[in-house]
């Protein structure tokens, strides 16, 4: 996480409990840039996969020309097309993958600017009022409130990425590895 403000006031009025203790550990870490970046080298793949599938869909129509009638001919026309219904699975889960990874590297950008505006706006509030000889009270209950709030925002998108991650990415996960056993049993199966 870059561009952290300093949280320095709002720590020591809130005791030590301020958002630098309470809340950064949380975030640091979290780089939705590497998520994204990620994300393109699996687009690239995905685009290779879909111009493979176009060749070997050409493949299965020159092979019924050339090879039309039989019972080994219908085999192979027939894995050949279990292969291709895989693949375009594997491609569908793919993009749905790419769109709960998406997710995920929002969730974390906006609870890191969520932190930065909050901490950005309120430290230097909390600052003024602990240099003022009775703006102590004020400082600590601006501090610890203002931290409390962040803490359930941050916790919110700490629970929405343990959905992304642990439940949806992890079906799609799931679904690519009984499409690759499927896969495997196809592709080894003597005909």
């Amino acid at each position: 996480m870059r561009g952290i403000p300093s949280s320095g006031a709002m720590d020591a009025a809130a005791g030590g409990r301020g958002p630098g203790t309470a809340v950064l550990p949380l975030l640091i870490g979290g780089e939705p840039q590497q998520i994204v970046a990620h994300l393109t080298q699996l687009i690239g793949h995905v685009q290779k996969i879909t111009e493979l599938m176009r060749k070997v869909s050409g493949t299965r129509d020159a092979l019924r020309q050339a090879w039309p009638a039989g019972a080994a001919s219908d085999g192979a026309a027939q894995k050949l097309k279990a292969v291709l219904d895989a693949f375009q699975s594997i491609s569908a889960l793919v993009t749905t993958l790419q769109t709960e990874t998406q997710n995920a590297a929002t969730a974390i950008t906006m609870a890191q600017q969520t932190y930065r505006a909050v901490v950005g706006a309120t430290n230097p509030t909390v600052a003024s009022l602990l240099a003022q000889p009775h703006g102590h009270a004020a400082a600590r209950a601006l501090a610890v409130s203002a931290t409390g709030s962040l803490t359930g925002a941050v916790q919110a998108s700490r629970a929405r990425l343990d959905t992304i991650g642990l439940v949806r990415i992890a079906a799609v996960v799931a679904q690519l590895a009984t499409i690759a056993d499927q896969l495997r049993t196809l592709l080894t199966k003597p005909d």
